[in-house]
């Protein structure tokens, strides 16, 4: 129990930290670290990564969108390893929190600005 208590208020701190640092707000970089990360990977296997947990369609919706739509924690934690996120959080500062909460809004776009990168279709 007192694991779980401690869970939790490390968790409510964790909140609370990004919200007054604004840290949910603040990229830090992350844009370009996603973008570096999609392109070492490639298409190819974002597209498989997406097949597998059931978000295919709205991945080749970002490929069309003009203005691509948020997206949801899940889908972020389904297309991004997590190993990757932590990796993310840690280079920018930001808590895993607010790095999820970050990509919910720069995975679509940073997705449909690389559909024509040569390096990221060939990859």
């Amino acid at each position: 129990m007192t694991n779980d208590k401690a869970s939790v208020a490390n968790s409510t701190i964790s909140k609370i930290s990004d919200v007054v640092t604004g840290a949910a707000g603040d990229h830090s970089g992350l844009t370009s670290l996603l973008g570096a990360y999609f392109l070492s990977t490639g298409k190819d296997s974002l597209v498989t990564r997406a097949r597998n947990a059931g978000v295919e369609a709205e991945l080749k919706s970002w490929f069309t969108e003009s203005l691509p739509h948020e997206t949801s924690a899940e889908t972020v934690t389904a297309l991004v390893p997590d190993t990757v996120l932590d990796r993310f959080a840690s280079e920018t500062g930001l808590t895993k929190s607010a790095t999820i909460e970050a990509l919910q809004e720069q995975l679509p776009k940073t997705i449909h600005k690389l559909r024509a990168q040569d390096d990221f279709i060939k990859t």
